[in-house]
């Protein structure tokens, strides 16, 4: 496992990510930021894709798990999704990632625990004054 820092990095205080020693050489090469979708807890690593890349099919942007594991080149499949199973974005290693769908990523996701409840499926509205509370699975 190596370190690989960032070049740049405004959303949180970690300087770099890691990946498996064989990935190392081709991934330093280039320049990788801290990307969010938004969601002040959501952060990946992540650099700009080529031209090349982008006519093979991949994003504009490259995340970090999916290069090590080599789905980088290509869209995502419907409700594919790279899961950190320690829940450490920025620990890249094959031990660590795992190709789920997004229910199955959701299952390894911490319980919403801001609401005092700590419980799978229930969550407070405050938009329903009679009955706030809600519990739901599928």
């Amino acid at each position: 496992m190596k370190k690989i820092y960032f070049s740049t990095n405004k959303w949180t205080d970690d300087e770099y990510f890691t990946v498996p020693d064989d990935k190392y050489e081709e991934m330093n090469a280039k320049k990788w930021y801290v990307m969010t979708n938004g969601r002040k807890d959501s952060f990946c690593a992540a650099r700009t894709a080529t031209k090349k890349e982008r006519a093979a099919g991949s994003s504009t942007a490259i995340n970090a798990h999916r290069q090590v594991l080599g789905i980088h080149l290509r869209k995502p499949f419907k409700n594919e999704t790279v899961d950190h199973l320690d829940r450490n974005r920025f620990n890249n290693t094959y031990e660590n990632l795992e190709i789920k769908t997004t229910h199955g990523n959701l299952r390894n996701a911490k319980s919403n625990t801001n609401i005092g409840v700590g419980l799978w499926g229930v969550s407070f509205r405050v938009d329903l004054r009679s009955k706030p509370w809600q519990a739901g699975f599928t």
